[in-house]
């Protein structure tokens, strides 16, 4: 049985680990505020982008983008968090990986520090070269890691690009990036494509691939602030529920304490 300043030191204690997550709440629910206005930006122009390639692919037959290439391995980008504190999102980002992944004939590169002492932790191997940091997603960070991919990608390194992501409103995805689908629907609108529809397509197809890795990063991003906004309310009422707890014991014991200085000075009254 604790003694009343075992418990009063426990109780400060928490209160000081709370408010610690009382403010990295905070902090992330200013991050993800933030970073939902991003996303939803980048959101609209990415849709109507991949809208215009979608409608074009299927006359592209002949793209590597479509087509595909001749190599066997395959690349996949795993994009987790640069930090911990989240609940299960990076056991979910991890069992997301490991759902796919087979050794040797896969290389993955992996964004997220977090994500990366996992795949130490679990003697999965991945491409050490290639680090970036998930913390604020930029654009210029996208349009670098779309230039990797695109330019081993089509020099034939590997055969396909897949991701995993998480996106804010599904959870943890897994999509194919490399190559595209060669069903492509119908045009919806009436273009015209001047000066033809493969040379759009060949310079769209860069900028396809930066907005679409912008949107993995941003919603991401947005997941983990997410995760640790309901991992970081659900400890600051775990620690008001252990502080309501200490409290009682505490002021019991404190009354216990009183009343028995009360009966010991009434016995010496007494005695006298």
């Amino acid at each position: 049985m604790p003694d009343i300043k075992e418990l009063r030191n426990h109780i400060r204690n928490i209160k000081n680990t709370q408010k610690v997550t009382n403010a990295m709440f905070l902090i992330s629910s200013t991050r993800l505020k933030a970073g939902k206005s991003r996303l939803q930006s980048a959101s609209v122009y990415s849709r109507q982008l991949e809208e215009l390639i979608s409608d074009t692919a299927g006359d592209m037959g002949s793209s590597v983008f479509v087509k595909g290439n001749t190599a066997s391995g395959s690349a996949l980008l795993v994009i987790g968090a640069e930090k911990g504190l989240n609940g299960d999102f990076g056991k979910e980002i991890f069992k997301a990986l490991t759902d796919i992944y087979n050794g040797e004939e896969m290389t993955v590169f992996a964004l997220g520090s977090r994500l990366r002492h996992t795949l130490d932790s679990n003697k999965i191997d991945y491409d050490r070269q290639f680090d970036y940091s998930v913390k604020n997603p930029e654009f210029k960070t996208a349009q670098e890691i779309a230039d990797f991919l695109t330019d081993r990608y089509t020099e034939g390194r590997f055969g396909s690009v897949s991701v995993v992501y998480s996106d804010v409103r599904k959870g943890i995805v897994t999509e194919k990036l490399l190559p595209l689908s060669s069903q492509g629907g119908a045009v919806k609108k009436d273009y015209e494509f001047v000066p033809s529809k493969e040379k759009i397509f060949k310079s769209l197809m860069p900028l396809y691939i930066v907005e679409k890795i912008y949107y993995y990063l941003l919603s991401t991003y947005c997941s983990e602030h997410n995760a640790r906004i309901i991992a970081m309310q659900a400890a600051n009422e775990n620690a008001k529920t252990l502080i309501d707890e200490l409290s009682l014991q505490y002021n019991r014991l404190r009354q216990n304490a009183i009343t028995r200085e009360i009966s010991e000075i009434s016995g010496e009254r007494k005695q006298k």
